[in-house]
């Protein structure tokens, strides 16, 4: 999946967008799944890997961003939620982590994504799929 998504990126700049489109729907099934499905240990890593997002260091926190949402697509146990996920990342590697750093500069951009992130946890410990889902 990955290298042709790539190939189409390095094509079409505007393709990212749908990426990113597509990226958002496949985060919202996770979330979904995982309100569903977590085990303890996955809410447990899920937490850790959250925590890490809100270091100070932009290249820590944007390698944390991926982690956690990374967390909880293991968390919604469906591995083809998983893998795509994976590709998704490895495709948007960069642009996640330049994305991420630049957060540092607008505060209130970054305590928005740290709220949103939070809702999601908050709804996938409570077992809120919808909530989760539009989190």
């Amino acid at each position: 999946i990955v290298q042709p998504l790539k190939t189409l990126m390095a094509d079409d700049p505007d393709y990212s967008f749908d990426i990113l489109e597509a990226r958002y729907a496949i985060e919202a099934s996770t979330a979904w799944h995982a309100a569903m499905r977590a085990t303890p240990g996955d809410k447990e890593k899920i937490q850790l890997c959250f925590e890490a997002t809100l270091s100070e260091d932009p290249d820590i926190a944007s390698q944390a961003d991926v982690r956690f949402h990374l967390a909880i697509a293991e968390a919604s146990h469906n591995i083809v939620l998983l893998q795509t996920m994976r590709g998704f990342f490895d495709v948007l590697q960069s642009s996640v982590k330049h994305s991420r750093q630049r957060m540092y500069l607008v505060p209130p951009v970054f305590s928005q994504l740290t709220e949103q992130h939070q809702a999601v946890i908050d709804a996938i410990f409570a077992g809120d799929a919808d909530g989760a889902r539009s989190g």
